[in-house]
């Protein structure tokens, strides 16, 4: 029969989680940036021939819930790969997805966005998540 882990295991695990909660959300930021991009478009001025880059006015705001969503996101998927259930995961994408389904139906470019920040903060809270896990394993 397994032991139950130790206050220390149990710490670090935590630590593991808040970890990939905090890179995670560096990072998504950071990507999403970069997305936005390619949506720019660039014209030039009548008096100097300059080039200026002007991004379109977004179709629909982005909803304020969605950087908690997006902590609590990588909270829930960094935990099921910790406490080894990443079955879990399959979870937590339906709920978020089951959440945002008219949005994501009625537009594309909200679509799009959500799907990108999704991909990127779950593949980023898995990877730190498993590393994490790797370390305790090997410190323990």
């Amino acid at each position: 029969m397994n032991e139950p882990p130790s206050l220390p295991v149990i710490l670090a695990g935590a630590g593991v989680v808040l970890a990939a909660v905090l890179i995670g959300w560096a990072i998504t930021v950071l990507v999403l940036r970069f997305a936005r991009l390619p949506d720019k478009t660039a014209h030039s001025r009548e008096d100097g021939g300059e080039f200026i880059l002007e991004a379109p006015a977004p179709k629909t705001e982005v909803p304020r819930g969605g950087t908690l969503v997006g902590l609590l996101e990588r909270a829930a998927v960094a935990t099921c790969v910790v406490t080894g259930h990443a079955e879990l995961i399959a979870v937590v994408v339906a709920v978020k997805g089951l959440g945002r389904f008219a949005e994501l139906r009625d537009d594309p470019a909200f679509a799009e966005r959500f799907l990108i920040g999704t991909l990127t903060s779950m593949l980023t809270a898995v990877w730190v998540a498993l590393l994490g896990a790797w370390i305790i394993q090997v410190v323990h």
